[in-house]
């Protein structure tokens, strides 16, 4: 932003201003395999996440306390022993539908 560069999506890439590049014909499935992985993540915890990211934005002093304690929290939340109980026993977590509904 400070040259007003204009760059591809390669440089984009390498700049890490984003995390993949794919090919136009291939956005459509890459997208729909991102959402997929996003509705494997806990509702709540994908909330906190979220608001982290708000947070730090707003708020740029040392937010590594409050991550700390948000990250314990969640983990010991129902949603969060559920999930880890799905984990451990190889099974999908609650929040994920299965194919059947």
């Amino acid at each position: 932003f400070l040259t007003a560069e204009v760059f591809k999506a390669q440089a984009a890439k390498g700049y890490q201003l984003v995390h993949e590049v794919v090919a136009t014909e291939q956005l459509d499935e890459q997208v729909q395999a991102i959402v997929e992985q996003i509705l494997t993540t806990g509702p709540q915890a994908s909330i906190a996440a979220k608001q982290l990211v708000a947070d730090i934005v707003q708020a740029p002093e040392d937010l590594s306390e409050r991550t700390s304690q948000l990250i314990a929290d969640l983990r010991v939340s129902e949603e969060g022993q559920n999930g880890l109980k799905a984990f451990f026993d190889k099974q999908p977590a609650p929040w994920i539908k299965s194919n059947k509904e």
